[in-house]
């Protein structure tokens, strides 16, 4: 009997630390992805219902995995509060998120043509340099059909030759998900 015991808390102890480095792999992977993604859909027309989209997607399905299929966390850490549960599956529903971002980003672009190349006047500019962990941030705000558009360019010798009032070359992108975006191809 004794040693059936101590079987049972040999389980336990491999089951904690494999449940544990899964949940860790998971969270950092969801940072990476979450990282790539968010990189890659800056100049879409519109960002953040993007980012709630798929993100919300990522939670809740990571939400689900979580109860659905890990072993009851009652069981593996008795003493566990309530607060304590829901932190650890927010924390891993973290690495879904970052995964249905950077799957919806590739979606997204996959299903996306070409609408139209033109010129469209340049409105408004803004420069912030990069200071300790905020980037830099090289903006032009353009006229797109009467819709003023935030296009973030990724290098600023790119930025500098750009005038205000000046008409500069923007590709539009249709999505069949609904996530238009713009692209400036001379930035390339």
């Amino acid at each position: 009997m004794k040693r059936e015991k101590q079987n049972i808390e040999e389980i336990s102890k491999q089951k904690r630390t494999l449940i544990g480095t899964f949940m860790i792999i998971s969270i950092l992977i969801g940072i990476i992805t979450s990282a790539i993604s968010v990189a890659k859909f800056e100049n879409y027309i519109h960002p953040y219902a993007f980012g709630f989209t798929f993100g919300g997607i990522g939670l809740f399905v990571g939400l689900f995995v979580f109860q659905k299929y890990m072993p009851p966390f009652k069981k593996i850490n008795p003493k566990a509060r309530i607060e304590d549960i829901i932190f650890v599956a927010i924390m891993f529903s973290f690495g879904f998120i970052g995964r249905f971002m950077f799957l919806g980003q590739f979606l997204n672009h996959s299903t996306s043509k070409l609408e139209k190349c033109d010129n469209f006047a340049v409105v408004d500019k803004f420069y912030r340099k990069a200071k300790g962990r905020m980037g830099e941030l090289n903006i032009l705000y353009i006229n797109v059909d009467g819709q003023m558009q935030k296009m973030s360019c990724k290098r600023h010798t790119y930025w500098e030759t750009i005038s205000i009032g000046q008409r500069i070359s923007v590709c539009v992108y249709n999505s069949k998900i609904g996530f238009d975006y713009l692209e400036l191809p001379d930035e390339k």
